[in-house]
């Protein structure tokens, strides 16, 4: 599908898709995404509410994304190093909403979730959570 057939809200989402993996929460700014996507504020605000619940819509996507064996094989339009950066980089400089998002997402299965980030990204140790 190219981007001339994708409707504003799956534009807007695609490219906080790569903003977020590039910057992470903290670095990605609203305004990247609308350009990026050619919609602007209001529309990204009527989709995603906020750059929390957007940055909640993408953390799910991209965890989705990772495989539940240890084959490490896959190639879902995302780039693994950008992946593992990216998850990686929020598990130490934005712990608290990753965290939060991460038990939002994966109530039931919190630790799991966790325990495959860290599997992916080559960690044995995460700062302590709350």
């Amino acid at each position: 599908m190219t981007e001339k057939e994708l409707n504003t809200e799956e534009r807007i989402f695609h490219s906080a898709c790569e903003v977020f993996l590039l910057y992470g929460y903290h670095g990605t700014k609203i305004r990247k995404i609308t350009e990026l996507s050619g919609a602007n504020n209001a529309a990204l605000n009527y989709y995603f509410r906020s750059k929390e619940k957007l940055y909640e819509k993408v953390v799910g996507y991209l965890l989705g994304t990772i495989p539940e064996r240890d084959d490490n094989k896959y190639l879902n339009k995302i780039n693994n190093e950008k992946l593992k950066w990216f998850l990686f980089t929020e598990l130490y400089n934005n712990h608290q909403l990753f965290d939060k998002t991460i038990r939002n997402l994966n109530p039931d299965k919190y630790d799991n979730q966790l325990e495959k980030i860290k599997n992916l990204v080559g960690i044995k140790y995460a700062p302590n959570r709350k």
